[in-house]
């Protein structure tokens, strides 16, 4: 069962929306259309949607910022499959943000992102193995994954990123997104 995203006002975004004048946030628009062109994407099935709309609430474009609806827009995402909501909702977790710290939680979606490919969660499964969150500690299994993410990471960096330079060369993700990917594309492939 998909998780309920929160509800809209009749303005088409939630009771927490307010104007926002600022030129990332009107290219967003202009490209995208409304907040509620972006729900009705989201309630249409489409995991970027929920991604992008987790985003906007937790950096606050266009919004108050609110850590619990953005992790309610990527826990629906989530549920019908995004790798991207999967891999956010492991951060939070494993930091609780957003939602209750339950670093085990976080290791799940983690582990379910590693599994379609996702660089982010390939990092976070070995982060938690270093740090012995949500899972026992085991150095040489961190290792391996760190491994395993430089060899996908560079990859994916080559073919377009499956969790993040896609939305950003999809348009999804606003120009200061796609802007600190790609410098944490360039820190990715300095990496020994």
């Amino acid at each position: 069962s998909v998780a309920s995203p929160p509800p809209r006002a009749a303005g088409g975004g939630d009771a927490t929306e307010h104007p926002l004048d600022s030129p990332p946030f009107k290219a967003y628009e202009r490209k995208h259309g409304t907040m509620a062109a972006l729900h009705r994407s989201a309630e249409g099935g489409d995991g970027k949607a929920y991604a992008e709309l987790g985003y906007i609430y937790a950096h606050g474009n266009g919004v108050v910022p609110d850590q619990e609806t953005a992790c309610k827009y990527w826990i629906a995402g989530a549920a019908i499959g995004d790798v991207e909501c999967m891999g956010t909702l492991g951060a939070r977790y494993c930091m609780g943000n957003g939602v209750p710290l339950d670093a085990a939680e976080g290791f799940r979606y983690y582990k379910l992102s590693a599994d379609q490919g996702c660089v982010q969660g390939l990092n976070g499964m070995a982060t938690c193995y270093e740090n012995a969150e949500g899972v026992a500690q085991d150095l040489d299994e961190a290792r391996r994954l760190r491994r395993a993410r430089r060899r996908e990471g560079g990859e994916a960096i080559r073919e377009g990123h499956r969790c993040a330079a896609a939305s950003c060369a999809e348009g999804w993700l606003l120009p200061v997104d796609c802007l600190w990917l790609h410098y944490l594309s360039l820190i990715h492939i300095s990496e020994p």
